[in-house]
């Protein structure tokens, strides 16, 4: 109850110094768990003394000290309950033999895909999995060893370069509830009036306190970031975010690496591949909406939205953070990639239509959906247009 009510109040903040167009920052924090503060300095020390927000959470999540080494509860699903026998029929009738899982965890649902595929053809279906924590790679495999299904399990790998010598496969690539892992940046505008991000969030680390601060232009070049006119670009990628006009202060949390992630995928293997992504997902807001956008979520606060910073930064390394997409951004970014066939329903809905099984709604709101996108035509993307369309009245 307090946990809400101080969240509540964190929100009023956000309105008042948006309304009044104030940039507000947080400043001289303590972090509780002096690991993670030591492992945040070192890290700071080492990039320039600031972090941007991205980096940041990439400690507080999967660092020697951050939630994934210590925690035990590590956003567990039962999406392989609905969904197993749903791809294996999706790659049954679409003719793929191979799958490809992003953020697979410790392999639940590919053994459920493949003992299902097995089930239904009696052929094997190969299995690849990404898994950025490479501490549970032995742990897959015995997953798959105890049901017998080891035979399925082609590769499992911590990154997608180690997928190179699989791009001439058609495959079936499935984000199962990876994609909203992915850290966020933050953007800011600085700027008198509403514009889109021209600033980007970061944090230092010293003398046992932390604090935000708005990264120079400087700073970024040497982290090999360029933020422009609307442009953001890093390793080579770059993403248009015109779009996201924003008050004085205002800040948007864009998980820049999610869609560079997802056009990457997309460019290695062949057209006649397939993308099935099942996440969270956000409706957009109204046009004069004051609070900050796409703010992150605690999965195990009863997905409590994370408007209280400043707990969150002193209790850094103990929380297990999601950040959801804007539904109507991914919509327009993968028909922007070529997909001419991308349809989405309620995740529970669509893994029963997979397996022409029937579905009663048990409640009026979801908020998980699933995408699936095919027709593949290619298509030179040379910036990615990562938008944000708010809700209007007309």
């Amino acid at each position: 109850m307090l946990k809400k009510f101080n969240s509540h109040i964190a929100i009023a903040k956000d309105w008042y110094y948006n309304y009044r167009k104030e940039i507000k920052l947080a400043t001289n924090i303590k972090i509780k768990n002096k690991l993670f503060y030591r492992e945040l300095e070192q890290e700071c020390k080492r990039k320039d003394g600031i972090l941007t927000y991205a980096e940041y959470l990439a400690i507080d999540q999967f660092g020697k000290n951050g939630y994934y080494s210590s925690g035990t509860r590590h956003g567990k699903t039962d999406v392989e309950k609905r969904w197993g026998g749903a791809f294996a029929n999706y790659c049954r009738q679409n003719g793929f033999t191979m799958i490809i899982e992003f953020g697979c965890g410790t392999g639940d649902l590919g053994v459920a895909i493949t003992k299902a595929y097995k089930k239904q053809t009696g052929k094997t279906l190969k299995w690849i999995g990404v898994e950025i924590d490479t501490k549970i790679h032995e742990k897959i495999f015995d997953n798959f060893s105890s049901h017998n299904m080891q035979v399925s399990v082609e590769k499992i790998v911590a990154s997608l370069d180690e997928l190179k010598a699989y791009t001439a496969e058609t495959a079936l690539i499935v984000f199962p509830y990876s994609l909203d892992n992915i850290p966020p940046q933050v953007f800011l505008n600085t700027k008198p009036d509403a514009s889109y991000p021209n600033a980007l969030l970061g944090v230092t680390v010293k003398n046992g306190m932390l604090s935000e601060i708005i990264i120079s232009p400087e700073i970024l070049k040497q982290k090999g970031i360029k933020l422009e006119n609307g442009f953001f670009t890093q390793n080579n990628s770059t993403c248009q975010l015109s779009t996201w006009r924003l008050r004085t202060g205002q800040r948007a949390y864009i998980s820049i690496d999610s869609f560079i992630t997802l056009y990457t995928y997309v460019k290695m293997y062949n057209l006649k591949s397939h993308i099935i992504i099942i996440d969270e997902f956000r409706n957009e807001p109204w046009f004069f909406n004051l609070s900050n956008i796409g703010i992150p979520k605690s999965l195990y606060e009863k997905n409590l939205i994370c408007t209280d910073r400043i707990r969150y930064y002193r209790e850094g390394g103990k929380h297990n953070l999601y950040y959801p997409i804007y539904k109507n951004t991914l919509l327009q970014f993968l028909n922007t990639l070529g997909f001419q066939s991308v349809d989405y329903e309620f995740e529970q809905k669509k893994a029963a239509q997979l397996q022409q099984k029937p579905w009663i709604s048990l409640r009026e709101n979801y908020a998980t959906l699933a995408f699936v996108a095919k027709n593949l035509v290619n298509k030179k993307v040379d910036v990615l247009p990562v938008t944000f369309t708010p809700q209007r009245v007309i």
